[in-house]
């Protein structure tokens, strides 16, 4: 009997125990690629008896369910019967016969995070153990029982896995302070905005006392009516379009708060010149509803297209001014104004954040706060119009300058 303590010991084990039995009978909660411990199971695949692995909350990676596609022995527990509660076994069992066996019992699932950076223990016993509890017959015995009530992915539900694996696991991500290489940043409840109710939220705007917050109300209930008066970017007047765009004159209304595109040249010029593929990017985000991610990368595409290089339109300060009058609720105009602040509440690098990743980075984290997915108040006209846009004017707590 043996108590691991650590990924290198757990790994060892397992490398070890791969190696030097004929039969591997395992139930696992969840299961991922990308370490030794999955390379040496790859290898030996063929001792693979029983293996029968958890997908709850979409946590077995997709690249584990490929490599073994075509191993029968392999099954995935997809179904929710007779569970009241989460598929949460760890039970690695390696045997040559009954009289000869050894297993690993313990916190430890088959994935990348336990076998090179978690803090996991399990104990490795086996028949030389004098321990009367624990049988051969009982672990195949359970372990069987797991195995015969799983099954293999339909093409459609793989499909569907997929989608949902991916989001699932930005979501960790961001919680866990991680980017996909693991690098460490600060967590979400490392950056206090990110946890802050609707109240903490709506308090902090205002005791920062921008001398502009009133304007900025102001641009937000305009922009809403413009948008009331006729949903198609394209067809706006070209005043409006401008207002909207963030170059109308200001004599009258501050305009060019959320993001001023007076100095980018070439994208008024396509404003201008009614340029077919700027009109209609616009469009391709709803003015009402829930905005996704696939929205938003139409919006880039329709918006590339609109000039012959990605750089010409002014890149993220024009893609994100557009964005944010149009659903202010989801976005934010990223500039040179904001940037530095915005990006150090998200815990993230300037060169982090592009055109093709500003999703991920500034968008996802924000609608996954608190006060975004808050009820809209009741009562307090002005609340209602900063909950309307209350990812737009996150702008004011970090504004450096004047519109």
């Amino acid at each position: 009997m043996k108590l691991l303590t650590s990924p290198e010991s757990l790994r060892a084990e397992i490398i070890r125990l791969t190696r030097d039995y004929r039969h591997f009978d395992w139930a696992v909660a969840w299961a991922s690629g990308g370490h030794k411990a999955f390379d040496s199971l790859d290898k030996h695949r063929s001792k693979i008896r029983r293996i029968v692995v958890g997908t709850h909350f979409h946590q077995t990676a997709p690249d584990f369910i490929d490599t073994f596609a075509d191993v029968p022995a392999v099954r995935y527990r997809l179904d929710q019967d007779g569970l009241s509660g989460v598929f949460h076994p760890k039970l690695y069992l390696f045997s040559n016969d009954k009289s000869d066996w050894e297993a690993i019992i313990g916190s430890a699932n088959f994935t990348a995070g336990a076998f090179t950076r978690n803090v996991e223990h399990a104990i490795l016993i086996g028949s030389a153990d004098q321990a009367d509890d624990v049988s051969y017959a009982d672990l195949i015995s359970e372990i069987d029982q797991l195995w015969q009530k799983g099954r293999h992915f339909t093409h459609a539900e793989l499909a569907a896995y997929r989608l949902r694996w991916a989001k699932s696991r930005k979501v960790l991500e961001r919680a866990a302070g991680h980017d996909t290489g693991q690098k460490r940043r600060a967590s979400i409840y490392d950056r206090p905005l990110l946890n802050l109710s609707w109240k903490g939220y709506l308090q902090a705007l205002r005791d920062q006392e921008e001398k502009y917050f009133d304007d900025r109300l102001q641009v937000l209930r305009e922009a809403k009516k413009i948008w009331a008066r006729q949903p198609s970017f394209s067809k706006l007047s070209v005043e409006d379009r401008k207002k909207i765009c963030g170059t109308a004159s200001e004599k009258i209304i501050r305009w060019r708060l959320f993001g001023s595109m007076k100095g980018a040249i070439k994208f008024k010029a396509a404003l201008r010149d009614k340029n077919r593929h700027l009109l209609g990017a616009l469009d391709r985000i709803p003015l009402r509803g829930e905005v996704n991610e696939q929205h938003y990368r139409s919006f880039i595409t329709g918006l590339e297209f609109s000039f012959d290089q990605k750089k010409e339109f002014g890149g993220l300060a024009v893609a994100t001014r557009m964005l944010c009058l149009r659903r202010p609720d989801y976005f934010v105009c990223v500039d040179s104004k904001n940037r530095l602040g915005l990006y150090k509440m998200l815990g993230v690098s300037p060169d982090e954040v592009t055109v093709d990743s500003y999703w991920d980075t500034v968008v996802a984290p924000l609608i996954d706060t608190p006060w975004w997915q808050s009820p809209r108040p009741t009562g307090d006209a002005d609340a209602q119009t900063i909950w309307d846009a209350r990812v737009a004017m996150i702008d004011a707590l970090f504004y450096e300058g004047h519109g």
